[in-house]
C-alpha cells in the first residue's frame, strides 16, 4: 500500500510551524482533548521541520492498520481519519487564537501529547507525539533540575520540557500514518473505540 500522497508531497521546508499541547479526559467513550498552543523560536521551528522531514524520508512502505499489525523498520500503518477520534485533535488545533495560548507552566504540565502542526498554503500536517515524563508534575516534584555550564552544575530555575525527535503518527488530509502503534492507540483511545463499535 502506498504512503499517502498528502504526506509524501507536503512541503515541510516552507511550512509554518506551531506546537500544540493536549490533555485528554473521558477515557470510557470518545475522549475529550483540551489543547493550547505555545509560541516557539526560530531555532526550535527549524529543528522540528528537520526532524519531521527525516522521519517522513524514513518511511518506505505503509500497510493498513489492524489490531494485530506490527510496524518494522521503514514501515508505517495507515488508517482513515474518520475511523478514529483524531478529527477532534485536528479541530481543536485549527487556529492559534489568543484565548487558546498557554500562558503559564501550570497549563503545560501534565500534557498527555503534543502536536507539531505544519501549515503550507491550504495544507496542514499534524505530527503527534505522546509526552515523556518531563511533562508530568509528579515525576519532577522530588527532583532538582540542573544545568552544566562547562565548569560546574547550577540550579535551573526555569522549568524544562523535552520534545521527542520521533513522531508517533501523522494526520494529513483524510489519512493517519502510524509510526508507533501503541502510542497511537493510547493517545486516541483507539482499541477501546474499536472494541465498542
Amino acid at each position: 500500500m502506498p504512503i499517502p500522497d498528502a504526506l509524501t508531497d507536503f512541503n515541510i521546508a516552507d511550512a509554518a510551524v506551531s506546537v500544540w499541547l493536549f490533555r485528554k479526559s473521558g477515557l470510557s467513550e470518545a475522549p475529550v482533548f483540551t489543547g493550547r498552543w505555545v509560541p516557539t523560536d526560530d531555532a526550535l521551528r527549524g529543528a522540528l521541520r528537520e526532524a519531521i522531514h527525516e522521519i517522513r524520508a524514513g518511511i518506505d512502505e505503509a500497510e493498513p492498520y489492524g489490531l494485530l499489525a506490527a510496524i518494522g523498520e521503514g514501515q508505517a500503518l495507515t488508517i482513515s481519519l474518520d475511523e478514529t477520534h483524531a478529527g477532534l485533535v485536528v479541530d481543536s488545533a485549527a487556529a492559534e487564537l489568543p484565548q487558546r495560548r498557554a500562558l503559564n507552566v501550570g497549563q503545560m504540565r501534565n500534557t498527555d501529547f503534543y502536536v507539531v502542526k505544519l501549515t503550507y498554503q491550504d495544507q496542514v500536517l499534524h505530527a503527534v507525539t505522546k509526552t515523556n515524563s518531563s511533562w508530568k508534575s509528579r515525576q519532577i516534584q522530588n527532583l532538582f533540575t540542573v544545568y552544566f555550564n562547562g565548569e560546574q552544575l547550577g540550579l535551573e530555575h526555569d522549568p524544562s520540557f523535552s520534545l521527542s525527535r520521533s513522531v508517533d503518527f501523522f494526520v494529513v488530509g483524510e489519512d493517519i500514518v502510524i509510526l508507533d502503534k501503541a502510542d497511537f492507540e493510547s493517545v486516541l483511545n483507539y482499541k477501546q473505540a474499536h472494541a465498542t463499535d
